[in-house]
């Protein structure tokens, strides 16, 4: 945590946007949830919505280190 607030999670981009657009797109605060201590932003409500009734299938894999890092417990 920062200052008492969740760390924001990918940079502001929407998670979701990765699965259904095939692309980046920057979320905004007015859609946001907080997932694991990780604020996420999402550029629509029907986005949010969707992150929240499977934000596992939406999150990044191993909180967003690279495999290997977690692997050898880097």
């Amino acid at each position: 945590m920062i200052s008492g607030r969740a760390h924001l999670a990918l940079h502001g981009y929407d998670a979701v946007s990765f699965f259904t657009d095939s692309a980046a797109q920057e979320g905004s605060a007015q859609f946001a949830a907080v997932h694991e201590g990780a604020t996420f932003y999402f550029t629509s409500q029907k986005n949010l919505d969707s992150f929240k009734a499977d934000p596992a299938h939406y999150a990044p894999a191993f909180g967003g280190f690279c495999a290997y890092s977690v692997l050898v417990g880097k």
